[in-house]
């Protein structure tokens, strides 16, 4: 079946860069920048407290009057929130799609020899550091 060049529809290069893997990966690492920079910047204004009651009134005012006059009082907060879960949701739908096509990609496991290891490296798959769902609760790696 030949196909000819004009029936054929060429995709959005925004749905071509997410279809790919490269652009998922770069997804995550810009949502995973964008959030890490919002825990930063946010660590910095909770050190204010230490300050006293009047530098933290004064940096939550300023929270709310960035952007003044062509901002409205808090808009620049709730298009931050805005931004914040859209980021949320960018990261875990391209983690969980890239993990997906992982799988597919080889469904059977590299086989090896068990790796003897102590505490420290289940602990560390369960905290976040690998795929915590796979962790089992014996304290051995399921890997």
């Amino acid at each position: 079946m030949v196909i000819d060049v004009a029936q054929r529809r060429r995709r959005p290069a925004a749905r071509q860069f997410w279809d790919s893997t490269i652009g998922k990966k770069i997804v995550m690492a810009v949502t995973g920048a964008a959030l890490l920079g919002f825990v930063f910047a946010h660590m910095v204004g909770n050190l204010k407290t230490f300050l006293g009651a009047a530098d933290l009134n004064a940096y939550s005012h300023w929270l709310r009057t960035i952007g003044e006059p062509v901002l409205h009082y808090e808009w620049f907060l709730w298009i931050m929130r805005a931004g914040l879960i859209v980021a949320v949701v960018l990261h875990i739908t391209a983690t969980v799609q890239l993990v997906r096509r992982d799988h597919r990609a080889r469904p059977v496991r590299y086989a090896h020899p068990a790796a003897r290891s102590g505490r420290p490296s289940p602990c560390t798959r369960c905290a976040g550091a690998g795929r915590p769902w796979r962790c089992s609760s014996s304290g051995t790696s399921s890997t």
